[in-house]
């Protein structure tokens, strides 16, 4: 009889857990748009980060350096690889820098 109760609850708990993560993934889903990203990357300053990017990843691949520099350098050309193609930068957002116009969304 001790089984069967605790078969019931368990099978109600997963059952809430379900409903409860079925409604989290709708409301994010609502939220989660391409349309409401934010846009604080010109495309002037797009393109300048992207080359900025290419190179410092050619410079880390290619420079004699030291392995922590080359490390420096590849994550440097990393994040304004994604900052460039994503045109968003949270340095740009803390700083309160804006550099894209309303024709540009």
């Amino acid at each position: 009889m001790a089984d069967r109760a605790f078969a019931d609850e368990f099978q109600s708990g997963v059952g809430e857990g379900l409903a409860a993560s079925r409604d989290f993934e709708t409301q994010s889903w609502a939220v989660d748009t391409m349309d409401e990203r934010p846009c604080n990357v010109g495309r002037t300053e797009q393109t300048i980060r992207l080359v900025t990017g290419g190179a410092l990843l050619t410079a880390a691949a290619l420079a004699p350096l030291g392995r922590g520099w080359r490390i420096g350098l590849a994550v440097l050309g990393v994040a304004e690889i994604v900052t460039g193609a994503t045109r968003y930068c949270p340095i740009n957002q803390a700083l309160g820098i804006n550099t894209c116009r309303a024709d540009e969304f």
